[in-house]
């Protein structure tokens, strides 16, 4: 099946890197379109710690199909060809990986559409999304996670914390 794909990326990821990166099966077959909750994990021996829990109507196109899918910008920043500054989490699974850490991807939920309301199926994905970083964040994981949506670049809100606190 593995034969038929001719996507660069995923050819990295089962080749190349199959003993430094998991991912779920199902993630891995493009011909499924998965909806719903995914999360990235480095695996150290016996511990796992969650590094970015993600939403996306199409899993397997997030992880490989588009320039800025997850694993083509792990791949340009561990070939050094990586234009501008990663997101944290690219940086965090190379550190990972450079440190003979496991990393391993799995679906956290499925949500396919139920077609009841457009809206209530967009929140439905998005809401589930925060209640698993809300989840990793209170037990010390997912840190450099910033919700989607945040429209307040980091350098204004310190600017405005430290105003606040110098009164």
């Amino acid at each position: 099946m593995y034969d038929e794909n001719q996507n660069q990326t995923f050819k990295w990821i089962i080749n190349i890197m199959k003993e430094k990166i998991f991912v779920d099966s199902d993630i891995l077959n493009w011909n499924n379109k998965i909806r719903g909750i995914y999360g990235i994990f480095e695996i150290d021996k016996d511990s796992e710690k969650c590094l970015y829990v993600g939403r996306s109507i199409n899993i397997y196109s997030r992880f490989l199909s588009k320039s800025n899918a997850h694993f083509a910008m792990l791949r340009r920043y561990i070939k050094g060809t990586y234009k501008k500054e990663p997101p944290e989490y690219i940086r965090q699974i190379s550190t990972a990986i450079d440190a003979g850490k496991l990393i391993k991807v799995k679906i956290l939920q499925k949500l396919p559409y139920i077609y009841d309301c457009y809206q209530f199926d967009v929140q439905r994905l998005a809401s589930a999304e925060n209640y698993f970083i809300d989840y990793y964040q209170s037990i010390g994981q997912c840190l450099y996670q910033i919700p989607d949506g945040s429209n307040t670049p980091e350098n204004d809100w310190n600017s405005d914390y430290n105003k606040l606190k110098a009164k």
